[in-house]
């Protein structure tokens, strides 16, 4: 593989390993935010309504008394309007509640919300009906009734404030799961962190060794041919830039080997004609010598001739005389 696909490659990998890690970070992030925002927007509904039904049940009571003792219609229509408005507020936490607790008290309100009604328009119904004759309306009459309204009013305050309790504390148990959970997902993020880290460690570690390697047994041969050991063995293991910058040394190093061999055959060569150029040197010299020493002797052998001759000369102009 080519250097700048490595190096590519190694970035492609750390980058998602960091890309992981992030959505792993948002991911828990999110999950997070939405639990706590789903349980406040949730919880925070039913606690409301809880609160509410015990008010609208307090002041529906209210109402009814109200009624029966200053006789004004208004308080009448307001306490169908208090039990509209307990209605309202009972199906808000219908929609919302699902714990088997919560509905369990749920469905203690409605029956109370129910008896609450029947009772407050018996009332209604008995003060208009008796106000008009001689005696009136009479308390002692109603006393049962009125102790079952404030008995259905006072059980759905009680259930509602149950009800607030029991919420709040499933959204306190939810929060302190959220908490966990996002304490997990931090260990999570940190751990894979960790082994993210690593591992771009070790792949820039293996990447770096894989490049630096054959550059470092490069510069190892190329030391020693600088030394003159051309016989070192040179091989090529990458196929990058790198495998074809060794390959391309080894065949400078082969042409040294050729050119060197070249070298020392004509050196050779040279060597022997250099002794055969020196061999006839030597014999034209043992000519020169002997054939300088017969020239000489040749030239005393003709000084000496003359002499002879010179002296025989001699002799012969005495004899004369």
């Amino acid at each position: 593989m080519r250097i700048g696909k490595k190096l590519t490659a190694g970035f492609i990998i750390v980058s998602l390993l960091v890309s992981f890690v992030g959505l792993i970070g948002l991911y828990a992030n999110s999950s997070t935010i939405a639990s706590f925002e789903s349980g406040e927007g949730h919880f925070d509904s039913i606690v409301m309504a809880s609160v509410e039904v015990s008010s609208y049940a307090k002041r529906a009571e209210g109402h009814v008394m109200l009624f029966l003792t200053l006789n004004d219609t208004a308080d009448a229509d307001k306490f169908s309007q208090r039990i509209a408005s307990l209605r309202n507020y009972t199906s808000i936490i219908d929609q919302k509640a699902v714990n088997p607790e919560a509905r369990k008290i749920l469905e203690q309100i409605k029956n109370g919300t129910t008896g609450l009604q029947s009772v407050g328009e018996s009332l209604i119904k008995a003060y208009k009906n008796e106000s008009g004759t001689p005696g009136g309306f009479d308390f002692n009459k109603h006393k049962d009734e009125i102790r079952n309204l404030n008995k259905f009013s006072s059980e759905i305050r009680e259930n509602g404030v149950k009800l607030a309790e029991l919420e709040t504390q499933i959204k306190t148990a939810q929060d302190s799961r959220t908490k966990e959970m996002a304490a997990a997902f931090f260990s999570i993020i940190f751990v894979i962190s960790a082994i993210a880290f690593i591992a771009a460690l070790a792949l820039g570690y293996f990447i770096a060794g894989n490049i630096s390697r054959p550059i470092k047994k490069l510069k190892e041969v190329a030391a020693e041919v600088g030394r003159g050991n051309l016989e070192i063995e040179i091989k090529t293991q990458s196929k990058d830039e790198i495998g074809e910058l060794t390959e391309s040394f080894k065949k400078m190093v082969d042409n040294l080997k050729k050119s060197q061999k070249e070298i020392e055959d004509h050196e050779k060569e040279l060597k022997k004609s250099k002794q055969s150029v020196e061999s006839k040197i030597e014999e034209m010299e043992r000519f020169n010598r002997l054939a300088v020493g017969r020239e000489l002797r040749m030239i005393e052998l003709k000084k000496r001739v003359k002499e002879l001759e010179e002296k025989s000369d001699k002799k012969k102009k005495r004899g004369g005389e």
